[in-house]
């Protein structure tokens, strides 16, 4: 589809609702722009709210589906495990740690990888109270990672008002989900359980060629198994337990997830080959008040372990003459490494006069700990593998990474002023302290002023910073990537203009934004080391863009959303577009409450302009459209959703980068269908 069919479809749907005078329901309050909850029209960030209600009208399963709905936001994917990468303003990476993700507050972030893992898998959207998103820096506030852009998923309380809830979903691919929700009270504390469990074979695209069809067309084998399927079959399980009384706030969480590896850590196709992970979280908030402060004192701790069975290459796999060796079983790996994370934090608040100060400090440390790899090949002076038989423990001999640990010290300030009437100036920096690279502080500026009742307009500046991850420092005994200790982090300044006009019946928000990104760290040569690359700060972006989102309401019956997003990201190095990431999206929701509990909801995501990077010949990536429906009906405790997803069964691929061993593209789920049943007591 063209924008043209996007365009006929706002009429289509303006046309079939019919318009009424009501007032627009509400402008949400929203709180990751300054750490307190205040309006969205007032907050120094461009930002965005999805709620509960919202996600159960578009029929979500997981929150890459929810978040593919915000502006300047795009969703892709990794070869590997098929990871989500969130693309915030046409930022890509192939470890996607420039946005940091929190959950209800807590950073999510890998030290190995330096984003979510290779298991993050994605969450289940049963849990969720709200999501939110601001685009562009929020290192000042959140310190590392808060780079592009920062997404908050909040998870719904036990004092909220909620019946108890169960359901199940069933459709394509396999796929079953089920869930309970149970709103209660635990031995004088209030309480929230849920158990979500989620299992699918994933869709059944096939890779025409990989890694290992060029090495069969090089040395004369045939082991590749290409064309083939992707593995990207997914079991996982969420429970949460969340505990509430006077002052404290308790929340415990248990995942684990089982998945299919992609293409293959590779990119030669592995069917075999799992990534598993547990993830435990505990997170405790104590807050009191002393005369006009408020005081809130967090800690957190985070313990995941990621297990890994791969088929690296497959079995018949032989690189003898290279130098390396016949592999009849395959190249096989299994790297596993685990990580430990404390946090404590100490925030105070206070209102004084025209003056809203809030100041916090911190501590962190993260460690890897139970690092072990076993493999049945060794690595040749020439980079290939050698085999050795059988599978050896070469933890202790030839470790992918050592044990590392990291702490981090940290300080901020933040000073929102109402220096006159409807003009606010909000303050702030922060000061990072790291054991392992030093120390970087990160400021911000945003001048807000509420031109009328229904305008509000923003100018805003910012410096963020993403940490290297530990396997840009430390990675050792690898043929393909070493790191490099001395590396410094990622930089980049922001600079944003927004409007958000929200008369009586509909909203709109429009911003124009320009960055610089410095620092950026990619795995480069080095005449030193000739049969590896190694990660060092070399890389440079300029970005500039707009974004543009209209929300119309027709009384209570129907909702109208529409947003897009054009973006220009160029690699200072060639003077090129840095390619990858679309240039343009657009995105077009209608939520239509028929009658006797009928509702109706459609969506439209459009997808083009991704450039390749320099050197990368193929032709670019095609544009593709999306188009869901849901139609749900409810009645009294019960209610049934059909879902059609792609319902024209476009032909959708995320592009894979130059260096990838995939020839073509990496292909999306076809149409799909499923039904959900929900029932609340």
């Amino acid at each position: 589809m063209r924008p043209i069919v996007i365009l006929s479809s706002l009429l289509i749907f303006c046309s079939v609702a019919q318009a009424q005078s009501d007032e627009f329901s509400t402008i949400f309050d929203v709180s990751i722009a300054t750490g307190a909850d205040v309006p969205i029209s007032r907050a120094p960030a461009i930002a965005s709210v999805i709620t509960a209600e919202d996600i159960q009208a578009m029929g979500a399963r997981d929150v890459d589906d929810v978040l593919s709905t915000v502006p300047g936001l795009h969703v892709s994917r990794s070869s590997t495990a098929y990871k989500p990468l969130y693309l915030i303003r046409g930022i890509d990476s192939s470890k996607n740690g420039q946005v940091l993700v929190l959950l209800d507050g807590t950073p999510q972030t890998n030290l190995f990888l330096g984003d979510r893992g290779d298991a993050w898998g994605g969450m289940p959207v049963e849990s969720i109270a709200r999501i939110e998103i601001i685009r562009g820096p929020g290192s000042a506030l959140y310190g590392a990672d808060a780079y592009a852009g920062v997404i908050n998923i909040i998870t719904k309380k036990p004092d909220e008002k909620m019946d108890s809830r169960v359901g199940i979903r069933d459709g394509s691919f396999n796929t079953t989900d089920a869930w309970v929700e149970i709103p209660g009270s635990f031995l004088g504390w209030v309480s929230y359980f849920s158990l979500q469990y989620q299992d699918t074979d994933g869709m059944d695209s096939t890779i025409d060629a990989d890694t290992q069809s060029g090495l069969d067309t090089l040395l004369g084998t045939s082991a590749s198994l290409a064309p083939g399927p992707i593995s990207v079959s997914n079991e996982s399980l969420d429970a949460r337990f969340n505990l509430k009384k006077d002052n404290w706030n308790v929340r415990l969480l248990y995942q684990t997830r089982d998945l299919g590896v992609g293409t293959g850590v590779a990119d030669a196709l592995d069917p075999q080959g799992r990534t598993k992970s547990e993830r435990f979280h505990l997170d405790t908030e104590y807050s009191h008040q002393i005369d006009s402060w408020d005081f809130q004192y967090t800690f957190n701790y985070l313990d995941f372990q990621t297990k890994n069975d791969l088929v690296v290459f497959p079995p018949g796999a032989d690189f003898t003459a290279l130098g390396g060796g016949l592999f009849d079983e395959g190249v096989l790996g299994s790297p596993n490494v685990s990580e430990r994370h404390y946090r404590l934090q100490a925030i105070s608040h206070t209102v004084a006069e025209t003056h809203d100060i809030r100041l916090g400090l911190g501590a962190s440390q993260g460690e890897l700990y139970d690092v072990r790899e076993h493999k049945n090949f060794t690595i040749s002076p020439f980079g290939v593998p050698v085999p050795t038989g059988e599978m050896v423990d070469v933890t202790n001999t030839a470790p992918f990474i050592t044990e590392q640990d990291r702490v981090i010290k940290y300080g901020f300030v933040q000073d929102e002023w109402n220096f006159i009437p409807d003009w606010r100036l909000t303050t702030g920096i922060r000061a990072d302290d790291y054991s392992d690279f030093g120390t970087t502080i990160n400021p911000r500026i945003a001048l807000v002023h509420e031109a009328a009742y229904d305008l509000s307009l923003k100018l805003l500046y910012g410096k963020a910073f993403r940490a290297p991850s530990f396997a840009e420092l430390y990675a050792i005994n690898n043929p393909v990537a070493l790191g490099d200790p001395s590396l410094e982090p990622e930089k980049i300044k922001t600079l944003e203009f927004g409007v958000l006009y929200f008369p009586f019946n509909y909203q709109l928000n429009f911003n124009i934004y320009t960055f610089n990104a410095e620092d950026i760290i990619l795995f480069a040569p080095d005449p030193d080391i000739p049969t590896s690359l190694v990660a060092k700060n070399v890389g440079e972006l300029n970005g500039k863009g707009a974004e543009v989102e209209f929300i119309k309401e027709f009384g209570e019956s129907f909702k109208l959303r529409f947003n897009s997003a054009r973006q220009e990201v160029e690699d200072e190095l060639t003077h090129e577009p840095a390619g990858r990431a679309p240039g343009w999206t657009s995105y077009l929701e209608g939520d239509w409450k028929i009658n006797d509990g009928y509702t109706v909801y459609a969506y439209i995501n459009y997808i083009a302009d991704r450039k390749r990077e320099t050197g990368d010949m193929r032709e670019p990536t095609a544009d593709y459209t999306l188009v869901d429906f849901v139609l749900r009906y409810a009645r009294s405790s019960w209610t049934v959703e059909l879902q059609a997803k792609n319902v024209f069964d476009e032909e959708a691929f995320e592009p894979t980068p130059i260096s990838s061993g995939i020839t073509g593209d990496l292909p999306m789920a076809g149409r799909s269908a499923y039904i959900e049943i929900n029932y609340d007591f």
